[in-house]
């Protein structure tokens, strides 16, 4: 069934996007034909797209290239983007997958991509600049290293910071620098230990703090280090009290830095500290309600910061939000979906932007495109529309003009799945 407005398909179970020509509903994963009676018209335009098929068959010397791509509708290309606040629209495909990748906003309002794997065995060193005023995607310089599950913190002069990860099975101590100006990268001073699925966090004072991670094995580390672009060094900062991996940093504030949650030896915890810069000290806090890993942790514009789901056994759809003024955390309504390895943006209006992830375990391997918008004036959620696929392990950045870019990630639930290449952008405004 079709919606009045023509531009949504009953699946039996929810509203999907439909095409332009409202012949082709999207699933989450492919286009599907939406099912009509055949008639004589039917038939003529179905030979009509058959020939248009074969014309869109490019000889480019010698070789036959097909100009369809992943993702596209009937005509071979993405319906044309909902311009309505709310809703999600395709741009351009990247020129590669990219799942456990990075992307960071630059001053000029492009958003750098880097790395990840596209595919369960390959480790890309590749990276992609997305512009939003002409809404495509253009090849960057290619890192020194292949990585995945590093981070990439934009720094004070403009450089981007890309630090650990994994090449293939090895975590990484080695650290680069991009600078947008030249498109070039540079090898910078190794870390002090190599790391993956650690945090790093721009601190007031133009460092950059690296905390925890996983260096060899299960346990997860407890030490931190500091870069000072001045110095171009590394130098060992005060350890947490406990090891961490898979946590959260949040810059607050005042300028200290909260962390919380995490994994170490494979469970999910619910311990909290924070990190003094002006002192190196750390200092326990209260802990959170629920222990988690894999969660989002996302600053408000009132200097509260809400956690989101995460694993805690399994994926949950709780949140709580912690209060500086007071030290403690308080929950929230829960979010209409349990969630982990998901994404979480504070929009241009205040409210938070969270979407994908696992609704259940890894074993289970059952992502989701669904998407939602806590309101912190009245600590509810409300569903928004799903995403055109699903996702885990990708990014989502805010844009300049307050739309929110999401890219890349893990489309499938299969073992054997290749990352994703397809990006969309969710609008924010008409």
């Amino acid at each position: 069934m079709i919606s009045p407005d023509g531009r949504w398909y009953w699946d039996g179970l929810q509203w999907r996007t439909i095409s332009a020509d409202r012949r082709w509903w999207w699933n989450g994963s492919t286009w599907q034909p939406i099912p009509v009676t055949p008639t004589a018209t039917g038939r003529r335009e179905a030979r009509r797209r058959s020939l248009l098929l074969v014309a869109a068959v490019v000889v480019v010397a010698g070789l036959a290239v097909v100009t369809l791509g992943i993702g596209t509708g009937p005509s071979g290309q993405a319906p044309p983007a909902q311009r309505s606040a709310g809703t999600w629209a395709f741009t351009p495909q990247m020129a590669f997958a990219h799942e456990a990748h990075t992307a960071t906003l630059l001053p000029s309002g492009k958003v750098l991509l880097t790395g990840g794997f596209s595919d369960v065995v390959t480790v890309i060193d590749r990276a992609e600049l997305f512009d939003p005023a002409t809404g495509r995607w253009a090849a960057a310089a290619r890192m020194t290293t292949a990585r995945w599950g590093h981070t990439a913190t934009l720094l004070s002069d403009g450089r981007v910071l890309v630090t650990g990860g994994i090449s293939y099975v090895t975590p990484l101590p080695s650290a680069e620098l991009y600078d947008p100006a030249t498109d070039t990268w540079a090898v910078a001073s190794s870390m002090t230990a190599p790391r993956d699925r650690h945090t790093a966090t721009l601190l007031r004072d133009g460092r950059v703090l690296v905390v925890g991670g996983e260096s060899r094995g299960e346990a997860a580390l407890a030490s931190a280090e500091l870069y000072d672009p001045a110095t171009r060094l590394w130098s060992e900062a005060a350890s947490m009290s406990d090891g961490r991996s898979s946590h959260t940093a949040t810059l607050l504030p005042n300028g200290d830095v909260l962390v919380a949650g995490g994994s170490n030896s494979g469970q999910s915890q619910s311990s909290a500290e924070i990190y003094d810069p002006s002192k190196d000290t750390w200092r326990y806090i209260a802990h959170m309600n629920r222990p988690r890993s894999f969660h989002t942790a996302t600053l408000l514009a009132d200097g509260q910061v809400l956690v989101a789901g995460g694993f805690g056994g399994s994926p949950q759809a709780s949140a709580e939000l912690y209060d500086v003024e007071t030290g403690g955390w308080k929950v929230v309504g829960n979010m209409t979906s349990t969630r982990a390895v998901h994404a979480a943006v504070l929009l241009s209006d205040g409210t938070v932007l969270v979407a994908g992830g696992f609704r259940r375990g890894i074993l289970d391997d059952h992502r989701t495109s669904s998407a939602e918008v806590f309101d912190p004036s009245t600590l509810k959620w409300k569903p928004t529309q799903n995403m055109h696929a699903v996702r885990t392990q990708f990014t989502a950045t805010l844009l300049a003009d307050g739309d929110v870019l999401v890219a890349g990630g893990a489309e499938s639930d299969s073992l054997f799945r290749s990352g994703s290449s397809t990006s969309e952008l969710y609008r924010t405004k008409v």
